[in-house]
């Protein structure tokens, strides 16, 4: 439910997604497998650069994650 979710989301959402990622560690891990899922589920494209969104604007770090093949076109990062 959280990826159809992310399908519509405004800058004030992000904000709030961002204290709640922070505060919430399972939300953080529940935004990277929807990244994750994006690689084979092409229909996941927009909740996948809403969750990647949310994660670069709360502070946190890609490095040594293997994002190739997810399908995050419309991300802001």
């Amino acid at each position: 439910w959280v990826a159809q979710f992310l399908c519509f989301v405004t800058q004030e959402f992000i904000k709030l997604a961002v204290e709640a990622t922070n505060l919430t560690p399972h939300l953080e891990n529940i935004l990277y497998e929807i990244i994750k899922d994006s690689k084979t589920n092409l229909k996941n494209y927009i909740s996948a650069s809403n969750a990647i969104t949310i994660l670069n604007a709360a502070g946190k770090s890609f490095s040594g994650m293997d994002f190739s093949r997810i399908n995050i076109k419309d991300a802001n990062l």
